[in-house]
């Protein structure tokens, strides 16, 4: 499957899986290259636990889908596996905040590319990535 067939798997499971006042947001981790992806992992934004959602811009309190993807592949593998395998692609519907740039550079050493369909309203997290060396493409 391809990046732009990825994307549209990623934004109809983030509207389907919707518990977010203010956006929709899924993420899709995959192996393999932006022409041939294999889907390892989806993903979506919202509260945890008892949370809810509060829908104000920059504090509604709901759990980025970005941190979410990457905690669960790490969760099943260790980072020496994970550099060893495949190169893993990251499929979004948006461009990654400055908190979730940070995180994945920390804990996601193992990401290659980031393709995506709409900007966050701040270009500091594509930066980030962009500076570490990471592809980010808009998908349309």
């Amino acid at each position: 499957m391809d990046a732009k067939e990825m994307l549209r798997i990623v934004m109809l499971y983030a509207e389907q899986e919707r518990n977010c006042l203010r956006a929709a947001v899924g993420v899709a981790m995959c192996t393999g290259t932006k022409d041939s992806l294999m889907l390892r992992y989806l993903s979506h934004n919202g509260p945890v636990g008892k949370n809810k959602c509060s829908g104000e811009k920059g504090q509604c309190g709901c759990f980025h889908a970005e941190i979410r993807a990457v905690m669960k592949v790490l969760d099943g593998h260790s980072q020496k596996r994970l550099a060893l395998e495949d190169t893993w692609v990251i499929i979004c519907n948006y461009t990654p905040c400055t908190t979730c740039a940070n995180f994945i550079l920390q804990y996601g050493k193992f990401l290659s590319a980031w393709y995506y369909e709409k900007e966050y309203r701040n270009p500091r997290g594509m930066k980030i990535l962009r500076d570490a060396g990471i592809i980010c493409e808009k998908i349309s």
